[in-house]
């Protein structure tokens, strides 16, 4: 879990954290993803759940978190 939260956590895909929400602000999301990772057959499955997660969890796409921003993070997780 704290390399997924560390990952997401420096992403900051909604930019809540650069303004000082509290430091838990994504691990709602990152529970989701990690509950994810033993399903997940290729690190282009991952970015989709990544993609899928802050969607459902924010209700709206946005472009912090488009499929290219999302597989440079799934690709983090994946070496990590």
């Amino acid at each position: 879990m704290n390399k997924v939260k560390s990952i997401i956590d420096e992403w900051d895909p909604a930019n809540l954290l650069c303004i000082y929400c509290p430091d838990n602000e994504y691990d709602d999301e990152i529970h989701e993803i990690i509950n994810a990772l033993p399903n997940i057959q290729d690190v282009e499955e991952l970015a989709i759940v990544i993609q899928n997660v802050f969607t459902e969890f924010f209700g709206e796409q946005r472009p912090k978190w488009d499929y290219t921003q999302c597989l440079i993070i799934a690709k983090k997780i994946f070496s990590s």
